[in-house]
C-alpha cells in the first residue's frame, strides 16, 4: 500500500491486508493524519494483498 499526499489530501493506493491496520494507523500516525483524514482508497486489482482492508476503511466512511 502507498499513502499519497497532495493538496487535496490522502489517497491510499491499495489497501494492504488486514493485518496491517496498525502499520497504516502508524504511518498516518507519523505525519500527524488520522485515518478519517484518508479522502479515498484505489485499488489497483484485487488480489487479497491489495484490498485486505478496503472494507473496514470503507466501513470508516472513505470511497473505495
Amino acid at each position: 500500500m502507498y499513502l499519497i499526499e497532495d493538496d487535496d489530501g490522502l489517497t491510499l493506493v491499495d489497501a494492504g491486508l488486514p493485518a496491517q491496520m496498525e502499520l497504516l494507523q502508524a504511518g498516518l500516525e507519523r505525519i500527524g493524519a488520522e485515518i478519517t483524514d484518508t479522502e479515498a482508497v484505489i485499488l489497483t486489482h484485487i488480489d487479497p494483498y491489495h484490498i485486505g482492508l478496503a472494507e473496514p476503511l470503507r466501513k470508516e466512511g472513505i470511497p473505495v
